[in-house]
């Protein structure tokens, strides 16, 4: 429980520099959402009810915080974080390759799912901005996922090795 509260509370960090500082860092307009990788990266390394709770955790922030359609981003957070999960299950997590071609993957079939139901509902949403965001998150995912991973799987070995 600890554990969640602690990955809830990053992911509303991550959020708020997503938003306010990585706009200032951003190539052509363009940057990459740290949250999104988190969230798969934790979805990739944790069990199937949690990553549901990460994904609908993650998408409901992103909602609160973009103007547009309620429950876009929830609903698509969801399906790529059980896309993860199930993903994580048949990967060996402890190379970096893997994770981190899923993290992109997954960011380009987030980014079709949002143009989709975008799309549906008649928002304005280009079509560009799903590869160049999804190869934006993929650099953060290489420089990134071993400390996750690190961070992720050694506390949870810590509590299980306890005697």
């Amino acid at each position: 429980m600890k554990k969640n509260i602690i990955i809830v509370f990053i992911m509303v960090l991550l959020l708020i520099v997503d938003n306010s500082i990585l706009p200032f860092l951003s190539i052509r307009g363009y940057y990459p959402s740290l949250l999104l990788v988190f969230t798969i990266f934790i979805a990739l390394l944790s069990e199937k009810n949690e990553a549901v709770l990460f994904g609908v955790s993650s998408g409901i922030l992103q909602d609160i915080y973009f103007n547009g359609i309620m429950g876009i981003n929830g609903i698509s957070n969801l399906l790529i974080c059980l896309l993860s999960y199930y993903v994580g299950r048949s990967i060996f997590k402890e190379k970096y390759v893997m994770p981190t071609l899923t993290c992109l993957i997954l960011s380009l079939i987030k980014g079709c799912i949002v143009f989709l139901i975008g799309m549906a509902v008649g928002m304005k949403v280009q079509y560009k901005n799903i590869f160049v965001v999804a190869l934006y998150n993929y650099v953060i995912a290489l420089a990134t996922y071993k400390l996750i991973y690190k961070l992720y799987i050694v506390k949870s070995e810590k509590n299980y090795w306890k005697y």
